[in-house]
């Protein structure tokens, strides 16, 4: 499945702020539960400036209480970007000091094991 049209689900909704714990309600039936995240670069050829490039991000998973599986590719642009990581690093700081501190390590791993640069660099 690819179309997120086909997934019924109601997402993130109040009746509190995203930002206070335990503030909203979180509809799981038809949540993708992510097991592959795919992020390139789109256009480059066409873009001049670096806020002007355009970036794909595809997430996939399993569909929670199912067999099937879905995959979303998501556009954005630099503010896109910018704005996923702001929100991912102010959840940590919320989430507390020793979520934000493995968060970080789990980073330093995936760098260490190579797995944020692209193939064949560092090879020699």
């Amino acid at each position: 499945m690819t179309d997120p049209r086909d997934l019924d689900s109601e997402g993130i909704v109040g009746p509190g702020d995203p930002h206070d714990m335990d503030g909203v309600v979180v509809d799981t039936t038809n949540a993708v539960l992510m097991d592959e995240v795919v992020v390139t670069a789109v256009g480059l050829k066409r873009a001049t400036k670096p806020d002007k490039v355009a970036l794909a991000l595809a997430l996939g998973g399993r569909i929670n209480m199912s067999g099937d599986r879905a995959t979303v590719v998501y556009l954005f642009d630099m503010d896109g970007a910018a704005s996923i990581v702001s929100e991912l690093s102010a959840l940590a700081g919320r989430m507390g000091p020793e979520f934000a501190e493995a968060l970080i390590d789990r980073m330093r791993k995936l760098a260490d094991e190579g797995l944020t640069q692209p193939k064949g660099d560092g090879d020699g």
